[in-house]
């Protein structure tokens, strides 16, 4: 290929990129390992965010994963490290991967398990 690579790495806290790079990977055998877009910072679990979330997550991967460059999906990039970064979640763990459990875990994994399986079975 003309970059001279095979992966690519987006990682979370940047942007989705538009279809023509997609198409472009696909058609210059270049792999994607796509992140959503949550990066080195605690997220709240309030149901108004998650709901934005699944539409978020949902559309996204609807969107992005029928490209064959796509070869796999990060929930996050380096929030678990961020845990030890910041004062509030270091005094109240538990609170913190309570709210991690409900975003990365149920809310983001629940999205990539379902929509994967619909992808596979159409």
């Amino acid at each position: 290929n003309p970059l001279g690579v095979i992966l690519l790495f987006f990682q979370g806290g940047g942007w989705y990129m538009p279809d023509a790079f997609y198409d472009y990977c696909d058609d210059h055998g270049l792999l994607v390992w796509q992140e959503t877009m949550f990066a080195c910072a605690p997220y709240p679990r309030g149901t108004a965010f998650l709901e934005n979330v699944k539409e978020e997550v949902e559309q996204q991967v609807r969107r992005i994963s029928y490209h064959p460059s796509v070869f796999l999906w990060g929930g996050n990039n380096e929030v678990e490290a961020s845990f030890d970064w910041y004062k509030a979640t270091q005094t109240n763990q538990p609170l913190y991967t309570s709210d991690y459990n409900a975003l990365f875990i149920d809310t983001i994994g629940g999205i990539m398990k379902d929509v994967s399986e619909s992808l596979v079975a159409h």
